[in-house]
């Protein structure tokens, strides 16, 4: 039902299908809380995060277990709760995670807070960080961040660019994926019910990050 937070588990046992996880049940002890679930994905080791309106939630299935997160800019920071729009484990085990009015934050593998080289936290303090990527064949890591912005971080030197993509028309990229050929992917956030499904291409942009983004279908 639309409106309604819900998060199910799918477990194919006899005619039953989905276990209902219990949400915002204050009658319940092992209930989560959030209003609204944004990104869910699987890291190398089967736990499944999810972004909510309230933080992050981990599943860790061996041991059955839910856990809850306050994030943490690094390791001086108070521990804070932010609404988590995305969340991307990279191919070195860090886990990035994008926040609405809260920029970035960047953990180790064992979800310690770390400082990424140059600070690209520190360049968005203040927006809201909607989608990451890390594009398997150059290494870069984009984000879509607020009004069409497009950032893409270099790894390797710290550097960090950014700026408004036209082809975007100041709606945010919610979300990025990348075709075998290297190509990426976005879909912008639905405004007005109406979103655009844009294609970078990358040979025709010969890996020139700001060329050839192309309207697929506006939707």
């Amino acid at each position: 039902i639309s409106g309604i937070p819900f998060l199910m588990e799918y477990k194919k046992n006899g005619r039953r299908v989905f276990d209902t996880i219990p949400v915002n049940d204050k009658c319940n002890a092992k209930s989560l809380t959030f209003n609204g679930a944004y990104e869910i994905f699987e890291d190398r080791e089967n736990s499944l995060w999810v972004g909510t309106t309230d933080g992050v939630i981990r599943f860790t299935p061996d041991a059955d277990l839910f856990s809850n997160y306050l994030l943490q800019k690094d390791g001086n920071s108070p521990l804070e709760e932010q609404a988590t729009l995305a969340l991307y484990e990279r191919k070195n085990g860090e886990v990035w995670i994008g926040c609405g009015n809260a920029g970035l934050y960047t953990y180790a593998n064992d979800f310690t807070p770390i400082t990424a080289k140059g600070d690209p936290v520190a360049n968005f303090p203040a927006k809201t960080a909607w989608s990451i990527y890390e594009h398997r064949q150059t290494g870069l890591i984009w984000m879509g961040i607020s009004k069409g912005q497009l950032a893409v971080y270099d790894p390797q030197t710290g550097k960090i660019d950014a700026w408004s993509e036209p082809m975007f028309n100041n709606k945010p990229a919610v979300k990025i994926v990348e075709d075998k050929n290297g190509n990426l992917w976005f879909v912008t956030r639905s405004d007005n019910n109406s979103s655009r499904f844009i294609k970078w291409d990358r040979k025709l942009a010969g890996d020139n990050y700001k060329k050839e983004f192309i309207l697929i279908k506006e939707i």
